[in-house]
């Protein structure tokens, strides 16, 4: 029998309740966008001007963009071979369909939502309808949720967020189910790389969990099936994210404030903005820990179902990866330390909590009481973070101010970790014009007292007088006619990269000069020279889109199995 007070009116919950609970609760969590407009949190700028990008590419043709042209002020960076798709994609279409305004609070808002879906799909299986509806609203409303949502705007770990009750429900399932819970790894990783680690991490946990406890490698095989499928189906953006990380700086994703090491609970690395983020995190997650604890305490009979005692084993163990006693294992487990703040396992917790606590009041409360408690948790999650989690929108920072940028080339800041191997992002200079010849490839000497990304300033001194003529500056295609006098270097505003394949008057060119800066550097002879860049497809895409094909098969073959093997058990 299904946990939940008054199981015979509880059951006869109409499902358009549900759905209704559901928009009630994303509406109160997303009101403060409606009424000041969207948070321009931590992540916002990337991730709007990366809708901005892919909306662009899509307009000229191109369905799967790999350079986002306005980073570095226009020389561009990798950015979309290394962010997973997902998010951009749907931020994209929402603001090509809906408009750019809106679009920040349309994917909150769906991201929200469906979150609460997937959670109550999750929490039916122990609770009643009316009860697990009660975990979805917690889940929607929580405030670790509200934190990405508003504080950080991370918009790929909120995504991520709808996925992983999923991943949970079907890893602990008697019989995990192959194609479900691959489809949620999958989803998982093209929404958020540091939630896909944090699934595998999870899945491996519940394996050993089972091992521990049933003593039989059927479901641990399941979920080791399932783990590979899903990557197999991801494979398309993994593996050449993995290989081209030796073609970036990837390592400066976790320099100072973005190590394991200064995000334990209430660490203070003498820096005040991550200080003070860190400690809102620590906050939360001793809100959540003391409500996980709490809930399973109240809860005690549910440790007796193998499955909810699996879950309840998630809490111990993000409670010690929040602490530096788990420092060697951050340190020496594959890919973990990628993760940068041990306080993203709360998005693992999150679903755990909510199912605890709704199961724990209705174990205790009566129909009545159990929907009076969630509303006032919900409410007073709401109020207490939501407000001081809203970041206002600099003048610079505002939608209006990105489109205007987005339209007049000027371009932003590049991100550190996506610029090119052996370059220097903070040496590419404003304003710079898109091709200039210079006498030689080093003429510009960077000044060690100069200000980070100066205004470019011309000098006659260093410059060849060249005519230029653009053809075509598309994202991934160049072509540029260049007539000068004198020989020289054509630098492009554009980073170099190993995908791009230049072309001088018809003859691939494929040892180029190097600056400081990693723009794009090529000789030209006296007279008219003809260049093309066309951005290639690498082997590494070929083989990620190959492997992808083989995990789709996959999927389908064992999902028809499956399928076939329930009809004949029904039959």
């Amino acid at each position: 029998m299904k946990i939940g007070t008054n199981e015979s009116s509880a059951t006869r919950m109409r499902p358009s309740f549900s759905i209704a609970a559901l928009l009630v609760t994303t509406l109160a969590a997303t009101s403060l966008l409606l009424a000041r407009g969207p948070s321009c949190g931590h992540d916002f700028d990337f991730h709007f001007v990366s809708w901005l990008e892919a909306a662009r590419a899509w307009h000229s043709g191109l369905v799967y963009p790999h350079w986002a042209s306005s980073a570095n002020f226009g020389a561009g960076e990798p950015r979309f071979v290394f962010y997973p798709p997902a998010s951009w994609m749907l931020g994209a279409a929402l603001g090509t369909v809906v408009s750019w305004h809106a679009a920040p609070w349309l994917f909150t808002a769906i991201c929200l939502f469906c979150s609460g879906l997937s959670m109550r799909h999750f929490a039916q299986d122990w609770l009643t309808p009316l009860a697990a509806t009660a975990a979805a609203c917690l889940y929607i409303a929580n405030p670790y949720m509200l934190f990405i949502a508003y504080e950080r705007t991370a918009y790929g770990e909120l995504m991520a967020a709808i996925l992983f009750p999923l991943v949970l429900c079907f890893a602990v399932r008697p019989q995990p189910p192959i194609p479900a819970l691959g489809a949620a790894i999958a989803g998982v990783w093209l929404m958020n790389a540091p939630s896909g680690v944090m699934a595998c991490y999870a899945l491996l946990w519940i394996v050993l969990l089972r091992l521990g406890s049933e003593r039989s490698w059927r479901a641990p095989l399941h979920i080791a099936a399932a783990t590979a499928t899903g990557l197999l189906l991801a494979a398309f953006y993994l593996v050449p994210a993995a290989y081209q990380e030796r073609w970036v700086e990837i390592a400066r994703a976790v320099g100072p404030d973005m190590r394991f090491q200064d995000s334990f609970l209430f660490h203070h690395s003498g820096e005040p903005f991550h200080d003070a983020v860190l400690h809102t995190a620590s906050i939360l997650a001793c809100i959540l820990l003391a409500y996980a604890f709490a809930s399973i305490s109240l809860w005690r009979d549910a440790l007796r179902d193998r499955p909810l005692l699996w879950l309840a084993a998630f809490t111990p163990l993000i409670l010690l990866l929040l602490l530096p006693i788990s420092a060697p294992l951050w340190r020496h487990a594959p890919q973990l330390a990628y993760m940068q703040f041990p306080w993203r396992w709360l998005l693992v917790l999150a679903p755990v909590v909510a199912l605890y606590l709704a199961g724990s009041i209705a174990h205790r409360a009566r129909r009545p009481w159990l929907i009076a408690a969630v509303a006032v948790l919900c409410t007073t999650s709401i109020v207490i973070c939501a407000r001081p989690f809203h970041q206002y929108c600099d003048e610079e920072d505002n939608i209006s101010a990105q489109l205007t940028l987005m339209q007049d080339g000027s371009g932003q800041e590049g991100t550190d970790e996506y610029t090119p191997h052996n370059a220097d992002n903070a040496e590419v200079v404003q304003d710079m014009p898109q091709v200039r010849v210079l006498a030689s490839p080093i003429a510009e000497e960077p000044d060690s007292g100069k200000a980070q990304n100066p205004e470019y300033q011309p000098d006659p001194a260093i410059d060849r007088h060249a005519t230029i003529t653009v053809t075509d500056w598309s994202q991934e295609h160049r072509t540029i006619l260049v007539n000068t006098s004198v020989s020289g270097y054509a630098v492009f505003r554009l980073m170099d990269y190993p995908a791009w394949t230049v072309h001088r008057d018809g003859a691939e060119i494929t040892k180029r000069p190097t600056r400081d800066d990693g723009l794009l550097t090529i000789p030209v002879l006296e007279g008219r020279s003809q260049i093309d860049i066309r951005w290639r497809t690498t082997p590494d895409v070929w083989i990620g889109r190959i492997l992808s094909l083989l995990g789709l098969s996959l999927f389908v073959a064992v999902w028809y199995r499956e399928r076939r093997a329930r009809s004949i058990l029904t039959a």
